[in-house]
């Protein structure tokens, strides 16, 4: 895929991600405030000790194109939920009249993935440029979930889908 259709790292960085809400709310769509993006990482973040690292699970586009850095990568199970394409979407892949569909989590089943492992160091810095990816619109909720995998359980967050928005 070009770099030009590719979501990259630097399009989530503070500064053009409110560049970005700003194209969407021009076409309608709603969009949360920074403020409220941070909240939702602070109350994340309650859970993980200073100097902890932090594990991501991936089971759609995080898989192939996570966009943020991350030190490790290991294929994983999450039991428990499962994927399902029950986002419309507007944006990107549909219209207002003819909805696209995304990817997320809904309870029940299981499902493979990628568990991403960022670095003690760099997690508030790596998770505000996934919450700039996975929660600028409030479609996802953050939920920590505890996966299998080769490498015995690891309690990593992922994104559900937010039944509510």
């Amino acid at each position: 895929m070009s770099d030009s259709l590719r979501l990259l790292r630097e399009h989530l960085l503070p500064e053009n991600a409110a560049r970005a809400a700003e194209l969407f709310r021009a076409v309608g769509l709603v969009i949360t405030s920074p403020e409220a993006r941070a909240a939702s990482l602070d109350a994340t973040l309650e859970r993980v000790a200073a100097g902890q690292d932090v594990w991501v699970f991936g089971y759609g586009s995080l898989m192939w194109n996570p966009a943020f850095h991350h030190v490790e990568r290991l294929p994983a199970r999450l039991a428990g939920w499962h994927r399902s394409f029950c986002l419309l979407n507007t944006f990107g892949r549909g219209s207002p009249e003819s909805p696209g569909l995304t990817l997320a989590l809904e309870p029940g089943g299981s499902c493979l993935g990628v568990a991403l492992r960022i670095a003690a160091s760099e997690v508030r810095g790596e998770l505000t440029v996934l919450w700039n990816r996975e929660m600028l619109s409030g479609s996802y909720l953050p939920r920590w979930v505890r996966l299998g995998g080769s490498a015995g359980p690891i309690a990593a967050v992922t994104f559900v889908a937010n039944r509510a928005h």
